[in-house]
C-alpha cells in the first residue's frame, strides 16, 4: 500500500508539474505572440489582404473569430493551471501527509511485533527451563 502510494504520488506530481508548464506556455504563447498590435504579433507581420468584394465586414469577420478563438483559449489556460495547481497543494500534498501517516504507522506495528516476538521468545525460554526442572524432579 505504502509503495502503491508512494508511485502515485510521484506520478500526480509529474503530471501536476506538467500541466502547470503546459498550461504557462500556452497562456504566454497567446499573450505574448498573438496580442495585435504588439510587435512580435504574428497577425501583424502576416499583413492582412485585400477584403473580397462583399466589403469591410468580411475583412474583419476571421480576425474577430481568431482574436475570439485566442481568447478561449487564454482562458482556458489559465482555467488548465487553476486545476493542475490545486490537484499539486491539494490532492498530491495530502496523499504525501497520507504516506507518511501510513509509514509512522507500519513502523510501529513493526516495532509491537518485535516486542511480541522477543515476549514470546522469552516466555518459551522460561517455559523450557520450568520443563526441565518439573522433568529432572520426576
Amino acid at each position: 500500500m505504502v509503495v502503491f502510494q508512494s508511485s502515485l504520488s510521484w506520478i500526480l506530481t509529474t503530471r501536476s508539474t506538467g500541466e502547470i508548464e503546459l498550461s504557462e506556455k500556452i497562456g504566454v504563447m497567446v499573450r505574448v505572440r498573438y496580442i495585435p498590435g504588439s510587435s512580435t504579433c504574428c497577425l501583424m507581420s502576416e499583413g492582412v489582404s485585400d477584403p473580397p468584394a462583399g466589403g469591410t465586414l468580411s475583412r474583419y469577420t476571421w480576425c474577430l473569430a481568431f482574436a475570439a478563438t485566442l481568447q478561449q483559449l487564454n482562458e482556458m489556460a489559465a482555467q488548465r493551471e487553476d486545476l493542475a495547481d490545486n490537484l499539486h497543494t491539494q490532492i498530491v500534498c495530502e496523499l504525501m501527509r497520507y504516506t507518511q501517516e501510513l509509514k509512522a504507522e507500519r513502523k510501529t506495528h513493526f516495532q509491537d511485533g518485535r516486542r511480541a516476538q522477543q515476549h514470546i521468545e522469552s516466555s518459551w525460554k522460561q517455559l523450557e527451563s520450568v520443563y526441565s526442572v518439573i522433568e529432572s524432579s520426576l
